[in-house]
């Protein structure tokens, strides 16, 4: 792929509508954030890869160079005829759109305004398939390991409402997250072959970035938080044991009982 110094972050993007697993196989633009060498002022930016097979590449090209530090490229191709580069300006730590009627390298323009909830960085915008609703994810390090939501109903607008954590419930120790589209028979033939995990979080409703675990986050292993929900006896009433899976002689418990009072 791209042979300049350290490069981070991949992306591979169709350069036509195709199904998502095929993206991999037919026609990717492949973006690599790399940094350039010391003679050239040491700015960061995207540069791109072109592929037909996955197994030989052209000679990298600069794609994306706003002026400034630019890393974590995400791209959305398409949508009414425009596509869409998201990023993270590396000086500030925000993320930032550019857009372009053409996937050609040097195309894009940034028109966002910023976006971020602390230092955020490796944006991860999904267009709804049956609505014009897109979600961004952001990683964010100020606090660590936490990822925050956006939304928006107009891609062309560039402005982006913060979802509620709520709504959010991120993967366990997740960083630099990827969202691909899979078909109902892919998702089954993937539970058929690895399974579904038998445990669940324990998530505040009123405090949604806390979580039960016994071990600090992100420090804590996938396991530390993790809980399988067991049937108890009690002298009056069902109840359930949240223990854990990875000390299983321990757990909280509650009992199943109704709301008392009017």
């Amino acid at each position: 792929m791209a042979t300049e110094p350290s490069p981070t972050a991949p992306a591979a993007t169709a350069s036509s509508p195709r199904s998502t697993h095929r993206v991999l196989v037919h026609t990717p633009l492949t973006l690599r954030i790399t940094r350039r060498p010391p003679n050239l002022s040491k700015v960061i930016y995207s540069s791109v890869n072109y592929t037909t097979d996955v197994v030989t590449v052209s000679a990298p090209q600069v794609y994306f160079d706003p002026g400034y530090d630019a890393i974590d490229g995400d791209m959305t191709v398409g949508v009414n005829g425009v596509n869409y580069l998201y990023f993270k300006n590396n000086r500030n730590g925000t993320l930032l759109g550019a857009r372009s009627t053409s996937l050609a390298p040097g195309s894009s323009t940034p028109f966002t305004p910023a976006v971020s909830h602390g230092g955020t960085e490796a944006p991860t915008v999904v267009k709804s398939l049956t609505s014009s609703t897109s979600w961004m994810w952001g990683d964010t390090y100020t606090p660590n390991g936490v990822f925050y939501s956006w939304q928006t109903t107009d891609l062309a607008v560039g402005t982006w409402t913060p979802l509620d954590q709520k709504t959010c419930t991120q993967s366990l120790n997740s960083k630099h997250c990827g969202i691909t589209t899979v078909a109902t028979a892919e998702y089954d033939n993937l539970l058929a072959k690895w399974g579904a995990p038998d445990w669940n979080r324990l998530k505040s409703y009123n405090f949604p970035t806390r979580y039960l675990r016994h071990s600090d986050y992100p420090c804590a292993s996938t396991r530390a938080a993790a809980r399988r929900c067991r049937p108890i006896a009690l002298t009056r009433r069902p109840g359930c044991a949240g223990r854990s899976v990875r000390r299983p002689s321990r757990g909280w418990r509650s009992r199943v009982r109704p709301r008392s009072g009017g």
